[in-house]
């Protein structure tokens, strides 16, 4: 594979594809994720344009979803990123858990519900519906500067503070990705440095379902 995709770029055969969002100025995209099989990108809008059959009104932050067609990358689907209590959230990390469920991350500051969201895709009612198909919190810690890693089959997640030098507020927690509500963790210390300091993280990867590696400085 990597010797096919050096022939394409000596043979300048590589194709890029734009993927345009909608033409309302006040909106700001950032963030985008692939669907595990490739086929849709979700992406968080913040002041998106109202959307009345969705239940978007002009101040909601949304997520958008893009699938691929003869017109190019166009939004087929887009729900509130909200947790029913504050619907001027603000979504600072999304992942996708699986190709039918995404996990939002809202940051501090929100109404009773930091923290991460699931939204499951239903048929019946898409990805957001508040009564029959709410999001469901996940997890009590986000701060909104965090960052968050799931290991390759998906059953573990760390939410980490990257870059973070102010005393008390570099954290580490895993938490156990199963259950129907409050996903269980456990906070990891990662002690201090020479000069005492709290050791600041600057990447994380994992290697295996049961081995990650930190970056600190």
């Amino acid at each position: 594979m990597a010797y096919e995709i050096s022939g394409s770029i000596t043979a300048g055969t590589v194709v890029t594809q734009n993927v345009t969002g909608s033409s309302n100025t006040s909106n700001r995209r950032s963030g985008g994720r692939f669907s595990p099989d490739g086929t849709k990108l979700a992406v968080p809008v913040h002041k998106a344009a109202a959307d009345a059959a969705n239940g978007i009104s002009q101040d909601n932050s949304v997520i958008e979803i893009y699938e691929s067609g003869s017109s190019g990358w166009v939004v087929s689907e887009s729900f509130p990123a909200n947790n029913h209590s504050n619907i001027n959230q603000t979504p600072t990390v999304l992942e996708w858990f699986s190709d039918t469920e995404i996990v939002v991350g809202f940051a501090a500051g929100s109404t009773g519900d930091v923290g991460l969201h699931s939204f499951v895709s239903s048929s019946a009612h898409g990805w957001y519906d508040s009564a029959n198909n709410p999001s469901i919190r996940r997890t009590t810690t986000n701060s909104g500067r965090d960052a968050i890693a799931f290991n390759p089959s998906k059953t573990l997640v760390v939410i980490y503070q990257p870059f973070q030098s102010q005393p008390g507020e570099d954290h580490f927690k895993i938490h156990q990705c199963t259950g129907a509500g409050l996903w269980s963790g456990i906070q990891v210390d990662l002690g201090v440095d020479v000069e005492g300091d709290d050791n600041e993280i600057v990447s994380v990867a994992w290697l295996s379902d049961t081995d990650i590696a930190i970056g600190m400085t």
